[in-house]
């Protein structure tokens, strides 16, 4: 009785600040979720997706929402499922997994393989910035899904790249932290190539199915057909720039940054770093508690994906494990504290902090 009261005391108190953020304009619509010990203790959400059409009241179970570069700790998941199903090593140059046509160097020091675990740790070398993400880059697609493949990325933005990319006084795995959207989309290629198959069906495959995540994909393509054979209510709620541009967009990142999906949902996927026994970790996902701690290492340092006490966002401390996504219209954030077996998501389409 206890522990339901409180659930609704939290319920109430967190609904309350969703509204006031609504209705001071920073998001037309948000939702938010905590979890605790394996379980969702409360979901709510507030104002409205701003659908060109129509207005739609979100909610926590069914409005979906771009969350940005909270898909990067979903792909590092999606990185050790490989490893186990497909026998990727983490620290293998990517070259031999990746078609010499879109073979990887740092320019600097092209002797010098980049690894996966590189990429998840950012430390690659790759210096890149948020270029390819807003309105105008050659990277990013107006109100449809970006239409070039990973292959096409790689092979056009990276082979062969040019030195501006790229850090200048350290190598792979001796380069400082620098966080990289292009260097998590260049993982998310070597994946679809270890897995001989799509990074959307290899995520669906081995993530969202066995976790029941009904309401995540990474194309707006993906919800349209939902809606078509009744899956999905549609909610989609469109990233709402500051200066009151309002629509869906595509990126070529989209690995790194372009997942959609709902507060139950990254709720759902919290829940499985906070259970005491890490039951769906190891059955419905399949991997070890050895998988977990390299993850999530104790220290809180050089965590697969995540933010950290080492990085150049998160919270400096050694007690959670966070990331956060931003992009033009979009605001989101999960934190995890291990210890405490907590888990907490946001989610908004607006720019308000």
């Amino acid at each position: 009785m206890a522990s339901k009261l409180a659930s609704k005391s939290g319920e109430s108190s967190l609904k309350k600040v969703l509204r006031e953020h609504a209705t001071k304009k920073l998001a037309p619509a948000c939702s938010a979720a905590m979890v605790y010990k394996g379980e969702i203790m409360y979901m709510t959400a507030a104002g409205v997706t701003l659908s060109s059409d129509r207005h739609i009241p979100a909610t926590p179970d069914e409005t979906v929402f771009m969350i940005a570069s909270l898909s990067k700790p979903i792909l590092a998941v999606l990185a050790l499922q490989c490893r186990k199903r497909y026998s990727l090593d983490l620290d293998r140059d990517i070259n031999k997994y990746l078609p010499r046509e879109c073979s990887v160097n740092h320019p600097r020091y092209p002797e010098t393989p980049i690894s996966c675990r590189h990429l998840l740790t950012h430390k690659s070398g790759l210096a890149d910035d948020e270029a390819a993400l807003v309105r105008g880059s050659d990277w990013r697609t107006e109100n449809k899904d970006f239409p070039s493949s990973l292959k096409e990325y790689v092979s056009k933005r990276l082979h062969n790249s040019s030195s501006n990319l790229w850090s200048q006084g350290t190598a792979p795995g001796q380069a400082k932290y620098h966080y990289s959207n292009a260097g998590m989309t260049l993982l998310g290629y070597v994946l679809e190539c270890v897995g001989s198959d799509s990074l959307q069906n290899l995520a669906a495959k081995f993530i969202f199915l066995p976790l029941s995540m009904n309401h995540t994909a990474y194309f707006l393509s993906d919800f349209k057909s939902w809606q078509t054979q009744a899956k999905a209510s549609g909610k989609l709620a469109p990233p709402t720039e500051i200066n009151g541009y309002n629509h869906h967009y595509g990126v070529a990142e989209f690995p790194a940054a372009g997942l959609r999906s709902t507060a139950k949902d990254m709720a759902t996927f919290l829940s499985v770093f906070t259970e005491q026994s890490l039951r769906k970790w190891t059955n419905s996902l399949k991997l070890s508690q050895a998988d977990m701690k390299e993850m999530l290492p104790r220290n809180f340092k050089s965590g697969l994906a995540w933010w950290g006490g080492d990085t150049w966002y998160g919270e400096k401390s050694n007690d959670v494990w966070s990331h956060g996504g931003f992009m033009p219209g979009v605001r989101a954030h999960i934190f995890l504290w291990p210890e405490k077996k907590v888990g907490s998501v946001f989610l908004s389409n607006g720019e308000g902090e």
